[in-house]
């Protein structure tokens, strides 16, 4: 009988939010993986109401995610207590980002990615879900320095985040007036030149010189040396959830290691590597990810417990290579998976501000 019910149980999994609560209702940390960051859908799959109400339904409180750096964490949290509006919260994720890869380095329209941020954070606070910060910078910042300066990015980014909500003029402003607004702020509650003008690049008002995107070895250096800090992260997931009930949202590189990697460290967790199309990133990224595991000496042999396939809808189980068809929900990046008219995405202006002279 037992069998019969659990079958009966199994066979109403039939969406994909739901199959996905279902693996968090059994683990302490669902860690989706997200396997190819110029693809919105991974974040888009998450950031659906109905998802988000399945989580908070099986006792998902936290939302720990490699896209907010620890310094967004105090916004984060000001947002959640409701003393930062929606309008404010959306301007800050959409437009005060870090420099995207995606976009600055790839040349790539990120603005699907960037609402796709927003809608976690906004639909998370809906459903009572806590949304944490968890990426250090590893690597491009030096151990020592990533919880100072992610301190003093976070205090900067509060900052204008309250001046922001303060000044309801902000909205009507161009670009260049907004960062001009911005920098005053920031003058005015005492930091230096220094400070403001890393503030600034930050938040993307001013082009950023901390990073060359063209220096193709150093970023072959900060990448092995994030995938080495995955301990490190594990151990902040923990520390700010409190080993409750918690989906983590990452790099799937960061789960691809047999040992030592995110999924490796965290104690009862599964992995759900979600695809906009599987076939199609795996032919992609496969020949790279196999010349960078040779060249960094690291093995890449590892796959999530479960794989979702947005394009096809086919939920599978890796142990048992059992596969299922469950419905996917609009998604404003693929409106044509589910035939009905585009959602027009919200245009994020190119953050071409000149740099600012000190």
């Amino acid at each position: 009988m037992g069998g019969l019910a659990e079958t009966f149980d199994k066979s109403r999994l039939t969406t994909a939010a739901a199959r996905i609560a279902d693996v968090a209702k059994d683990h302490t940390y669902t860690i989706i993986g997200d396997p190819d960051h110029t693809q919105a859908a991974t974040y888009e799959i998450i950031a659906n109401p109905e998802t988000m109400h399945a989580l908070a339904s099986v006792g998902v409180q936290h939302i720990a995610t490699e896209m907010f750096v620890l310094g967004d964490q105090q916004v984060l949290d000001a947002y959640h207590q409701g003393v930062l509006s929606d309008r404010t919260m959306e301007y800050v994720v959409q437009k005060m980002s870090p420099p995207s890869l995606t976009q600055d380095g790839l040349g790539l329209d990120d603005t699907h990615q960037r609402n796709a941020y927003y809608d976690i954070v906004r639909n998370a606070k809906a459903e009572g879900i806590q949304v944490h910060g968890i990426n250090g910078s590893e690597g491009v910042l030096p151990p020592e320095l990533i919880e100072p300066t992610n301190q003093m990015i976070g205090e900067m980014k509060y900052t204008m985040a309250l001046a922001i909500e303060n000044n309801p003029d902000f909205f009507d402003m161009d670009r260049r007036a907004q960062g001009d607004f911005m920098t005053k702020q920031l003058y005015d509650n005492g930091f230096n030149d220094d400070q403001v003008i890393l503030g600034l690049e930050m938040t993307g008002f001013r082009r950023q010189s901390f990073l060359d995107l063209a220096d193709e070895d150093r970023l072959k250096e900060i990448l092995i040396e994030r995938l080495n800090g995955d301990p490190l992260v594990t151990d902040r997931i923990q520390n700010v959830t409190g080993g409750e009930n918690t989906v983590v949202i990452y790099g799937q590189l960061h789960m691809m290691r047999p040992t030592g990697d995110i999924d490796g460290t965290l104690p009862d967790s599964a992995v759900i590597d979600i695809y906009r199309n599987q076939t199609e990133t795996e032919g992609r990224l496969n020949p790279s990810l196999a010349k960078a595991a040779q060249e960094m000496g690291m093995d890449f042999s590892d796959r999530g417990d479960f794989q979702l396939d947005v394009e096809t809808g086919k939920w599978t189980t890796t142990e048992t290579g059992v596969t299922a068809i469950v419905e996917i929900p609009d998604l404003p990046s693929a409106p044509e998976l589910t035939g009905r008219e585009p959602i027009p995405p919200v245009q994020t202006p190119a953050l071409s501000l000149p740099d600012i002279k000190f």
